[in-house]
């Protein structure tokens, strides 16, 4: 025979049973001894708990808990950081696509981005430009040169994807803290 659980006896003595329910609760409590003996512990049980005064607190919770429970906003920087995290991810996933194409021979959906390389070029195409430009005006500006190879993009793919998870754990560290 299956016994009544306590919620179930609980529900009960509060009234909280549809009457189906009801009915169907007086019935087994009619057949079972163990269930009614049970019934009647829990009856003592809230008897002695109502016939306990009234605790008065030390002090008024009620705009603490109100406060706990109202969602706070983010402060203005940890939006702005949070923002930044993001541009910066895509920024570097972007950046490492046609990177991973190649290293892993990924199947990467058709997006026609410029490699790294031609960016560098463009880069210093532009700075080319620009030297010849202040030339005629007398201005010397030294030529700058540099390598980008897949060592250093992978290196710092990883260190901004760590950034930002480590980032993000703070800023969710910082608020489960604040909340507690």
């Amino acid at each position: 025979m299956n016994h009544l659980s306590d919620e179930i006896l609980n529900e009960y003595l509060d009234d909280a049973l549809p009457p189906d329910a009801r009915a169907e609760v007086e019935s087994h409590l009619r057949d079972c001894a163990d269930c009614e003996l049970r019934l009647d512990e829990l009856a003592d049980v809230f008897f002695e708990l109502s016939a306990l005064p009234e605790a008065d607190l030390m002090r008024d919770l009620s705009a603490d808990v109100a406060r706990t429970l109202t969602p706070q906003p983010l402060p203005r920087l940890l939006k702005w950081t949070a923002l930044l995290q993001v541009a910066a991810a895509l920024t570097a996933l972007i950046a490492s696509l046609p990177l991973l194409q190649t290293m892993f021979a990924m199947d990467v959906p058709a997006i026609t981005l410029p490699t790294l390389f031609d960016l560098t070029l463009r880069f210093e195409q532009t700075l080319a430009e620009m030297q010849t430009m202040f030339v005629q005006f007398q201005w010397q500006i030294p030529r700058l040169s540099f390598e980008v190879s897949s060592l250093y993009i992978t290196v710092a793919v990883f260190s901004v994807t760590l950034l930002w998870l480590v980032g993000n754990g703070l800023l969710l560290r910082k608020s489960n803290l604040i909340r507690s």
